[in-house]
């Protein structure tokens, strides 16, 4: 009685399997990509938002500057209710972040006057806040302005 036939023929799929294995590599590497992609444009978005704030803390301190008699006015609770002389800035700042950017100024008297004593444009401290909401989360830059010395 002849013995069981053995199949003369190689297998095959093996290049098959190469591919898919190819395939699944590739598609991890694309993956990291995508997320490392999506980590780095926010960060971005974000410097550059920061930026806006700074040179809205600059702006506004040139403001001050170029107004002197305007410092001890320059409180202000909200963006609405910020001063004429600030109509300009408010602007810009509104047009530089994304809707629903606010701020907020206090003064203060100026360094080394007496605490309690009234903010002079001789001598005033404001505090100037902007906030904004950016991916959910809420975020601000608190400038410290000194005009008059």
């Amino acid at each position: 009685m002849p013995g069981p036939r053995r199949m003369s023929h190689p297998q095959t799929g093996l290049g098959l399997i190469s591919v898919l294995v190819a395939l699944l590599i590739f598609s991890f590497g694309i993956l990291g990509l995508v997320s490392l992609y999506a980590t780095t444009v926010p960060i971005g978005t974000q410097n550059r938002f920061a930026m806006n704030a700074a040179d809205a803390g600059q702006a506004f301190w040139a403001i001050g500057n170029a107004n002197p008699q305007s410092v001890p006015s320059l409180a202000f609770a909200h963006l609405s209710a910020a001063p004429t002389v600030l109509t300009g800035w408010v602007q810009q700042l509104e047009g530089s972040f994304p809707p629903g950017v606010d701020a907020n100024a206090t003064t203060g008297p100026g360094v080394g006057q007496p605490s309690g004593s009234a903010c002079t444009a001789q001598s005033c401290t404001v505090q100037l806040t902007i906030t904004w909401s950016q991916y959910g989360l809420t975020r601000s830059q608190v400038f410290y302005e000194q005009f008059g010395f």
